[in-house]
């Protein structure tokens, strides 16, 4: 599968899940953030969190079976002091949304 394709086929599956799973996947491989900083944020459960994420990278699998698993490299740089709680989620949450 070309890459063109991969984002397509990425980018629809995004376009389905419902908000606390996107923010989910969205805070763990772009923001990367930890499942329990996650959990915090969203205000899940941390076992919630981590289903969530172990149930997305297999559902990303079949989507593209031939894909290496969903990692991230480690920053290069430190990342930078974290925002105010609420301006961070509602920044977010303005990125986010796909309606």
């Amino acid at each position: 599968m070309g890459s063109e394709k991969q984002r397509a086929v990425l980018r629809s599956f995004l376009v389905h899940l419902d908000r606390d799973t996107r923010y989910t996947l969205m805070l763990h491989y772009v923001d990367q953030l930890t499942p329990r900083e996650i959990s915090m944020v969203l205000d899940r459960s941390y076992a919630w969190v981590m289903d969530t994420l172990t149930r997305l990278e297999d559902e990303v699998r079949q989507l593209i079976p031939h894909s290496a698993p969903a990692t991230v490299a480690p920053a290069p740089a430190p990342a930078p002091a974290r925002e105010p709680a609420a301006a961070w989620f509602n920044d977010r949450h303005r990125l986010l949304s796909f309606d």
